[in-house]
């Protein structure tokens, strides 16, 4: 008998390990589908599990009776927040009816719960956003645009074939739209008359759930947001800001944590004099985080891109015209955007020329075409050691937004006035290319969330 004691005593101690809840036919609770006419092309099936094993969601078009059309399949992903369980639907067709199954891996192969549901058909103002295709994208991945120009407002994600696979509208203006590390969307928000910068902040889920909602004067939230915002390695939320000071405006950076507590701020008046006669705002457009930790800012309305001590405010140096890194003649950029380092010492921004026939700031100068500019760096000595530049020609001319962004060995590049997204060769020429129904603000590359 002694040899069997331990056989029965694990049997004993394996039933008392095993929850009843786990044996027993999952049941599901308080099941809600969210199909809307803000989040296109997207759907959420939310709900609480007892019991069962792991429930899995399958979704599928109801068949049209002849009809010959290639149905993409949608993209699952589950999440767990605060003991419930969602699915997140994405890559779905617009105005067709789905049915989903909900399934029990330890089931019968019966659903637990089935229902249908209906995507909303695009309404026309955001129908008439959809590119003309000259010729497909060559790299992997997604594109991001948000048009902020006339309200509503929407972001738009679409795939190297011109085709849109995510959408948003807003009734507030979405002056930014950002992708995460963590797979999510920041956007900041307009709703507040009479003034430019953003008095909201969102960070969603790709399906339109908020995780998290920031309004100015909330908590650390003392700046309006102006033109760009990035998520920090430990998912703070850094945003470049305008104040006044001095009976001026000055722009700055903001950061905020999840609470949205302000963590650093910083302004740009004791560099750039408040005193100044005539007083330009800097107008910040874009902020990266350098390799060493550091803030990259571009300031369009100087021509300016500043690098600033992430801990001591100080500003390292200021490369332009009349910056501590200074350029000469044709080297100097005019009005530029996205400034970003592409590598250890080389700095890459959309370059955007000037007409005179627009607004004059800083230099009155004529340059009525945009380029992509690149410099390469000394930094300890404070020095531009080499430039070159890809000329993009007058048709893709952006007086003002516009973006690149460097996707392996080419660059995407948002023409933005001119309504163009290009896929460039190292040597310039044009080998992808899309024409938009109207102009928007940057053309953002992003990771294939569907893979």
């Amino acid at each position: 008998m002694h040899r069997i004691v331990p056989i029965l005593f694990l049997a004993y101690l394996t039933a008392l390990a095993c929850d009843p809840l786990e044996t027993r036919p999952v049941e599901i609770r308080n099941l809600t589908v969210v199909s809307d006419t803000v989040n296109f092309l997207t759907a959420r099936i939310r709900f609480e599990a007892v019991g069962g094993g792991e429930v899995y969601l399958v979704v599928e078009p109801d068949p049209v009776e002849g009809s010959l059309h290639s149905w993409r399949e949608p993209v699952i992903h589950k999440r767990r927040p605060e003991n419930r369980i969602h699915f997140d639907i994405l890559g779905l067709e617009e105005n067709t009816r789905y049915s989903y199954r909900v399934m029990d891996r330890l089931g019968d192969n019966e659903p637990v719960a089935e229902g249908h549901f209906t995507t909303a058909a695009l309404p026309d103002w955001m129908r008439g956003f959809l590119p003309e295709i000259t010729s497909p994208f060559h790299f992997d991945g997604l594109i991001l645009l948000n048009r902020h120009t006339h309200l509503p407002s929407a972001f738009y994600v679409f795939d190297t074939d011109g085709n849109l696979v995510l959408a948003r509208a807003s009734e507030a203006r979405i002056s930014v739209s950002r992708y995460t590390p963590r797979g999510t969307i920041i956007t900041m928000l307009n709703d507040e008359p009479g003034t430019v910068g953003s008095n909201r902040l969102l960070e969603t889920t790709l399906a339109g759930d908020t995780i998290v909602h920031f309004r100015y004067g909330e908590r650390g939230f003392n700046r309006h947001m102006r033109h760009d915002v990035i998520m920090t390695e430990d998912h703070q939320f850094l945003a470049i800001t305008e104040s006044e000071r001095d009976g001026v405006m000055v722009d700055g950076l903001m950061q905020l944590d999840r609470s949205g507590n302000l963590v650093w701020q910083w302004d740009t008046g004791d560099q750039h004099p408040t005193d100044a006669s005539p007083y330009i705002q800097p107008w910040g457009n874009s902020v990266q985080i350098s390799d060493n930790g550091h803030y990259v800012v571009s300031f369009r309305r100087i021509s300016e891109v500043w690098k600033v001590h992430k801990d001591t405010r100080e500003v390292l140096w200021r490369l332009g015209r009349e910056g501590t890194i200074p350029l000469h003649g044709e080297d100097a950029f005019l009005l530029q955007h996205t400034a970003s380092f592409v590598g250890p010492n080389r700095l890459m921004m959309f370059d955007n020329g000037q007409d005179r026939s627009r607004d004059i700031f800083r230099y009155d100068e004529y340059r009525p075409w945009s380029r992509i500019a690149f410099y390469d760096l000394n930094e300890e000595r404070t020095q531009a050691v080499n430039s070159d530049f890809i000329n993009l020609d007058e048709d893709y001319f952006a007086w003002a937004n516009g973006s690149v962004w460097e996707i392996e060995d080419t660059y995407l590049v948002g023409s933005s006035f001119s309504g163009h997204v290009l896929q460039l060769d190292r040597n310039g020429s044009i080998i992808g290319k899309m024409k938009f129904g109207d102009r928007f603000y940057r053309a953002e590359w992003i990771e294939d969330f569907f893979r």
